[in-house]
């Protein structure tokens, strides 16, 4: 009987990666930003980490992985042609990458690269350009929770103690920690409810700094999933140099 059973656990098992594989999934990867606040004249994207510019790690990962059948790249639009060389340098033409210009908002340019997707597009998974060390664990997992769920996010469990203070300063609240996460990319979500929440945002001039908020904001349960110290995102000249550190060890 206890055979049978683990046959029985390993059948479902295989049953669930099966038709994973038959959705149709598609990655975007919101690359939109610029260097400013690391004191740039390169957008961050393509500043180089050993060698290669950050937006590629990014990409590779989306568009190396077997269950992803799109890859949709947001980027400025002054920056297509420069993004299309080095695609097709690094990448190639391993899979069906497409280049979309973005808009003045993070949130605007998630929301022009879902019109890009294809209409038959079931699963959308969105991640940030500047965030290199996106691992296919992390995709799969998200993948996996979205057997059960409607969206999902990779984030770690919270290291520091925060504190809400009010418009003068003062501590007004200390947070539980132990409930607390700080939030990273991918997220993932059922592509026609996120579709459809970002074209509800924009027509209501709803504004929020991550995908995941606006399904909280319809009352939409987002199942967190464990990802790594090490997903940062290169934001401030200290980001890069801790990405430097980070590419030793690979």
């Amino acid at each position: 009987m206890q055979n049978r059973n683990k046959r029985d656990v390993f059948a479902s098992f295989c049953g669930i990666i099966k038709n994973m594989k038959k959705r149709q999934i598609t990655a975007i990867i919101a690359a939109g930003g610029n260097g400013k606040r690391l004191s740039s004249r390169l957008s961050k994207q393509y500043l180089p980490l050993n060698k290669k510019p950050i937006l590629i790690y990014s990409i590779e990962k989306f568009a190396l992985h077997d269950k992803i059948r799109d890859v949709v790249v947001v980027v400025p639009e002054e920056d297509m042609q420069r993004s299309h060389n080095l695609v097709k340098q690094y990448i190639g033409t391993a899979k069906n990458i497409r280049l979309v210009a973005g808009g003045q908002t993070r949130q605007q340019s998630v929301l022009n690269g879902l019109k890009q997707c294809a209409a038959d597009t079931e699963i959308v998974l969105i991640h940030d350009g500047a965030r290199p060390f996106v691992t296919w664990q992390m995709i799969d997992d998200c993948l996996e929770e979205m057997e059960m769920h409607r969206a999902c996010s990779v984030g770690v469990a919270a290291i520091n103690t925060i504190k809400q203070t009010d418009e003068d300063g003062k501590v007004v609240k200390t947070f539980d920690r132990s409930t607390l996460w700080e939030v990273q990319t991918p997220q993932c979500f059922h592509f026609p409810m996120i579709y459809e929440l970002h074209k509800r945002a924009q027509e209501n001039n709803i504004s929020v700094t991550d995908d995941c908020s606006l399904a909280e904001i319809y009352n939409i349960d987002v199942k967190m999933v464990k990802g790594s110290y090490e997903n940062i995102k290169i934001t401030v000249a200290r980001d890069l140099f801790t990405a430097q550190g980070i590419i030793k060890t690979k």
